[in-house]
C-alpha cells in the first residue's frame, strides 16, 4: 500500500513539473500581434471634380519598421509616412485609393516583459494617377 502512495506522489510531482514547464514556455516565448489600424478612401483629399486613372487593380504596399529597447528607447523610429511613400513610389503613382494600414509588433524574448520590440506598419492601396 505504501509503495502505491509513493508511486502516486512521484506521478503527481511529474505532472506538476510538466505543468510548470508549459506555463514557463508560454510566458517566455516571444509574442507577435498584428492589428488593422485603419482604412481611408485615399492618401490625398479627392473631390468629386478630381479625375484619376487607376493604374492597377492589384494593391501595392509599403512597409516601415522600428525597433525599441525595453519599450522606451527607440533605436529606429516607425514612420507611417515612409510606408505610404514607398507604396506610392513602387507603382510610380500620385496617390493611393482604398487604403488600409496594418500594424504588427513582435516582442522578444518575453511576451510580458519585452527587451526588444520590433514594430512594423504596412500601408496598402490601389495606385492612381491624377488627370490634370
Amino acid at each position: 500500500m505504501n509503495e502505491l502512495i509513493v508511486i502516486n506522489r512521484k506521478g503527481l510531482l511529474h505532472i506538476h513539473i510538466t505543468i510548470c514547464a508549459c506555463i514557463a514556455c508560454i510566458l517566455i516565448l516571444p509574442g507577435c500581434i498584428t492589428t488593422p489600424v485603419g482604412m481611408a478612401p485615399s492618401t490625398i483629399p479627392l473631390t468629386s471634380s478630381d479625375q484619376y486613372t487607376v493604374l492597377s487593380q492589384e494593391e501595392v504596399s509599403g512597409t516601415s519598421s522600428g525597433i525599441s529597447f525595453l519599450n522606451m528607447f527607440a533605436l529606429k523610429s516607425l514612420n507611417t509616412e515612409d510606408a505610404k511613400t514607398e507604396a506610392i513610389k513602387s507603382a510610380a503613382a500620385d496617390a493611393l485609393i482604398d487604403v488600409t494600414v496594418d500594424c504588427s509588433s513582435f516582442n522578444f524574448p518575453l511576451r510580458l516583459f519585452p527587451v526588444i520590440t520590433i514594430d512594423s506598419v504596412t500601408v496598402r492601396g490601389k495606385p492612381i494617377k491624377l488627370n490634370r
